[in-house]
């Protein structure tokens, strides 16, 4: 028979400490960022955007100080803390005070050590992937997984639903071994050869990709994931995972495991809006963040993610299958 439940967070402890936070994001992040800083506990004491005079007003009337410049905005505003939501912003940039950081939008390179930038939000961090690993415990061999990680206009960079799949990728299946991928970009005009053409003009950088990007992914030992990208579609984090003991099907806040002959063995359901959840939850890792008691659950080497999101874009741009290791290598040298 099986086992069915629902899935609910449990009750989110009061930080001890709440440090105001300041909030800098970019147009393209803007809307998930003041979704998530809606369901924040930790005091806001401003928002910049760039290129953005007025800061904006959350549906309640909530509004926030304005700052244009995040070398000094910060700590002009009283902000010991900033909650990043810039595709773009430099690590090398030094703020004024030397607020601690956190981001919604991974970075192109690793941060020092003693200076890290954690990554709030990721999908191994969801109610229903935390629910899966319990089932992964009795699941046996995994053969292969497929991930889609897609968002919408406000909603993120394709770079940030590309680090969250190859997260989710590296967390199950481990290292990489090659990747072949393909990146459509919105069509500037509508062409028989657009496709073709504007794969030959991709961006340089992780954080400048735009459209949709397929990826199938070879792991180590005998492991094989596919993953869907895209920044032009509604919000959808889901993940399949094969094996000989069937599939489990992984979303936000909910999973299901059904055998080979496709009979339920355990399902969690979850009847909740998944992009609503997905900010409750990253709100809820700021709020223990700021407050310092913030413990990663999963740790994933951020060079070896970044090095795979490299060579997937470098792979769309060659179009043949490149390898992580060759492109960690290059990484490290420059």
């Amino acid at each position: 028979m099986a086992m069915t439940s629902e899935i609910t967070s449990p009750p989110a402890s009061h930080p001890v400490s709440m440090p105001g936070l300041a909030v800098w994001a970019s147009p393209q992040v803007l809307g998930y960022a003041m979704s998530v800083v809606s369901q924040l506990r930790t005091p806001v004491k401003g928002v910049g955007t760039p290129g953005v005079s007025e800061p904006p007003v959350l549906s309640d009337g909530a509004s926030f100080a304005a700052f244009d410049d995040l070398r000094t905005g910060p700590v002009e505003c009283g902000a010991s803390a900033v909650l990043l939501a810039d595709r773009k912003f430099d690590p090398t940039l030094t703020l004024q005070g030397e607020p601690r950081l956190c981001t919604l939008e991974p970075l192109e390179r690793p941060t020092a050590v003693n200076q890290p930038v954690q990554l709030m939000g990721a999908f191994v961090r969801s109610n229903g992937f935390k629910a899966a690993m319990q089932i992964f415990d009795g699941f046996g061999p995994i053969t292969s997984l497929h991930v889609r990680s897609h968002c919408g206009s406000g909603q993120g960079s394709l770079y940030a639903r590309l680090y969250d799949a190859v997260t989710t990728v590296l967390t199950v299946l481990g290292g990489p071994d090659m990747i072949d991928a393909m990146l459509v970009p919105p069509p500037a005009t509508p062409s028989s050869e657009g496709a073709r053409v504007q794969s030959e003009q991709l961006p340089e950088g992780l954080s400048q990709l735009t459209g949709d990007i397929g990826a199938l992914i070879r792991c180590q030992p005998l492991g094989l994931a596919t993953i869907s990208a895209s920044d032009h579609a509604c919000w959808d984090r889901r993940v399949q995972v094969l094996g000989p003991s069937g599939t489990v099907s992984i979303g936000q806040d909910g999973v299901s495991w059904r055998g080979p002959d496709g009979k339920p063995i355990e399902e969690h359901v979850s009847k909740t809006d998944e992009f609503q959840s997905a900010t409750v939850q990253a709100a809820e890792e700021v709020d223990l963040w700021s407050s310092g008691q913030w413990e990663p659950l999963h740790q994933v080497d951020a060079g070896l993610t970044i090095a795979t999101c490299e060579a997937t874009r470098l792979s769309c741009r060659t179009r043949e299958p490149e390898s992580t290791q060759k492109v960690q290598e290059l990484l490290a040298r420059t």
